[in-house]
């Protein structure tokens, strides 16, 4: 079973070596590459064993319709039996800890579409820095908002495992589908965000790489409405706030 990741990224330096090590099981990583990246996320890339990259440029940085638009024709030509679309800053795996091609495979005989589930997930008092050594990468951030159906989180429900062939489009951030014949399986994913599993990073990261890049098309209708405002104060304000939450896993 061929199992390949499709994923877009801006400036993803200090999340890059963390997903790669989380996902060094898939045969082949499709990065479309924001032209505007100026960090080290090329090399990092380049040197990984299992990485494709294409560039691409936003005429007016971050548009979320244009980046679903080339993810959607990418979903088109990518060959494989099963695809993710993920974000940097997402983690999944299978509910359980089962192996995710034993998953696929049960799933392959009632869907083809499989849900992750992902939980916000924090820093916790307990946690210790972040250490791409420390392996896996997935078990240092396991506390978090245990709520993963109900407001905003629900968002993060996302039918992100695709059997191949695909014929319908996702909608931008690739929380749903659109069109076309498709059936959920009963088997899911769970998975964790880290967009805010640890201040180090999602100070620079929320700010300069997401509230700072918004299109004037995004900022018009309300696309990742999320990082439009969001200040550094918020970001600890927020990490403070969660900073005793529960296991999750």
């Amino acid at each position: 079973m061929e199992i390949k990741i499709l994923t877009v990224w801006y400036n993803e330096e200090f999340l890059a070596p963390f997903f790669l090590s989380h996902y060094d099981y898939v045969d082949k990583i499709h990065v479309l590459l924001d032209s505007d990246t100026n960090d080290g996320t090329r090399d990092i890339l380049n040197n990984a064993r299992n990485v494709e990259i294409e560039e691409f440029t936003f005429p007016d940085m971050m548009d979320d319709d244009l980046k679903a638009g080339h993810i959607n024709k990418a979903l088109k030509t990518i060959k494989s039996d099963w695809i993710y679309v993920l974000d940097a800053d997402e983690f999944i795996f299978p509910a359980g800890f089962n192996t995710p091609h034993s998953l696929l495979s049960n799933a392959n005989a009632n869907g083809n579409v499989v849900m992750a589930k992902m939980w916000q997930v924090y820093r916790n008092v307990l946690d210790n820095d972040l250490d791409i050594t420390k392996k896996p990468v997935v078990l240092q951030r396991r506390y978090g908002d245990p709520n993963r159906e109900s407001g905003i989180n629900a968002a993060y429900c996302k039918p992100i495992v695709l059997k191949t062939p695909i014929e319908y489009d996702l909608l931008y951030g690739n929380h749903a589908i659109l069109g076309g014949n498709y059936k959920l399986a009963d088997e899911y994913f769970d998975g964790t965000h880290w967009a805010m599993a640890d201040p180090c990073f999602a100070i620079e990261r929320r700010i300069k790489g997401r509230r700072d890049r918004q299109s004037k098309h995004n900022l018009d209708t309300g696309m990742t409405f999320q990082h439009h405002n969001i200040t550094e104060n918020d970001i600890i304000a927020e990490c403070e706030a969660h900073k005793n939450d529960p296991k999750l896993f």
